[in-house]
């Protein structure tokens, strides 16, 4: 019961994060890639909230004794708005990077760590399926992310 008031060990490179999951014991990881603002000007009707946005990769894991994992790997920051027109390529670009770079992070744990599970977290809030693993790439081709 007292295991869940711990505090999560987060980890400031992937290295780190990948010998604390080796120390720890984990045997899953779930990555994701987020935006969040974090130098907000205001909300619009029209356009949603306005301001800077962080463009992260996350992962999370959860040790043999119950205690979270965390990294947190910032992609990109950009000053725009989160619905609006005139910057929403921008913002589909920075998203698709940070998925996409999730992806990578979790294959890299993956070679590391033949032996854990790795689960890329997809828009829908779930595990993302093949199509839409095989859309990422294809779109990441497309902006010039992958070869």
């Amino acid at each position: 019961m007292w295991r869940k008031f711990l505090p999560a060990l987060k980890a400031k490179t992937l290295e780190v994060f990948i010998e604390i999951l080796k120390k720890q014991g984990a045997t899953v990881v779930e990555g994701w890639g987020d935006m969040r603002p974090v130098g907000f000007a205001g909300n619009s009707s029209t356009v949603g909230g306005i301001g800077t946005f962080k463009h992260s990769v996350e992962m999370i894991s959860v040790a043999k004794n119950g205690r979270r994992i965390k990294f947190e790997e910032e992609v990109e920051r950009r000053f725009g708005s989160s619905r609006g027109i005139a910057d929403a390529d921008e913002r589909r670009i920075a998203a698709l990077k940070a998925i996409y770079i999730a992806d990578q992070r979790l294959q890299e744990v993956k070679k590391q760590i033949p032996e854990i599970k790795v689960t890329l977290i997809g828009p829908t809030g779930g595990p993302m399926d093949e199509e839409t693993h095989a859309r990422l790439y294809r779109d990441a081709r497309r902006v010039g992310l992958a070869s």
